[in-house]
């Protein structure tokens, strides 16, 4: 009810991620409801809160309004974003698999960036 009455007053939501366990900018029966959910999901890096539409790749975890990342998983994220842009410069005679890589990064990029900029409005 909360997402629709967002929608009606053009509010835009607050973006979700995990942070020490707990679900931010979520409502606590909320987080424990989604939680219970059988279409709710832990995958790499966070949790899919539905897994019923789910292509089963992690790309498209990371792209998914559904992802929430886990913020004590950052170091993960920027652990890939480091290898993917290695990945990049190793393929360079490949443009194909050199784009791809370079689009990986750029993926777990804005995870990164998404939480650091939800961190900082926290006050974190």
């Amino acid at each position: 009810m909360l997402e629709k009455q967002r929608q009606v007053i053009k509010e835009p939501a607050a973006a979700s991620y995990i942070f020490g366990g707990q679900i931010m900018h979520m409502e606590k029966e909320l987080e424990e409801r989604l939680l219970k959910n059988l279409r709710a999901h832990k995958v790499r890096g966070g949790i899919c809160s539905d897994i019923s539409g789910c292509k089963g790749d992690m790309w498209n975890c990371l792209e998914c309004s559904s992802f929430i990342p886990d913020k004590d998983q950052i170091g993960y994220f920027k652990e890939q974003i480091k290898d993917w842009e290695e990945k990049g410069s190793r393929f360079a005679a490949f443009p194909v698999m050199k784009q791809n890589a370079i689009r990986n990064a750029e993926l777990f990029q804005k995870i990164i960036d998404k939480m650091e900029s939800e961190g900082n409005q926290d006050g974190r």
